[in-house]
């Protein structure tokens, strides 16, 4: 009985890092042209913290202090993924500059390196401008996904 405890407790760990390697070697979202598949999508406030979702729908939050950590929040599926995407192309197009920052700054940033698309708008959430209404409902949505996948971590 004792060894079979025993191997199921060291069975465990190797589960586990086979599942993390698998997760890793995630495909990306089947809604991006091969030129798509290396942008990221980037929100948060400056000076503080950011949160990053990559093309294969990897979560990622950056705590910005003396030092940076990075943390994975999760995966969000490929679904959710094209239609934020989808999302942050229409607010950019509709809203093509925005840099208005304050004390603080929230800011939501689309790079994509393989087409040398690098986008960012930046406002003051303190104060609720006409200018920054899009940016504001698209900074909420996003932050939505940050809590609902942190929220399916919980134990």
């Amino acid at each position: 009985m004792m060894a079979r405890i025993m191997m199921l407790l060291l069975a465990v760990p190797m589960l586990q890092g086979c599942l993390g390697t698998a997760q890793s070697a995630r495909e990306p979202a089947p809604c991006l042209k091969p030129t798509q598949v290396t942008q990221i999508i980037e929100w948060g406030t400056v000076s503080e913290e950011a949160y990053t979702l990559d093309a294969r729908g990897e979560l990622s939050q950056l705590q910005i202090n003396p030092d940076t950590t990075i943390t994975n929040l999760g995966w969000i599926n490929h679904k959710v993924y094209c239609e934020t995407a989808l999302s942050v192309t229409d607010a950019f197009l509709k809203v093509q500059a925005l840099h208005s920052p304050g004390e603080r700054a929230r800011y939501i940033r689309y790079s994509n390196p393989t087409t040398g698309v690098y986008l960012q708008a930046v406002w003051n959430p303190d104060l609720q401008t006409f200018q920054s209404r899009d940016m504001r409902r698209l900074f909420d949505s996003l932050m939505q996904l940050v809590t609902s996948t942190t929220d399916e971590l919980r134990p």
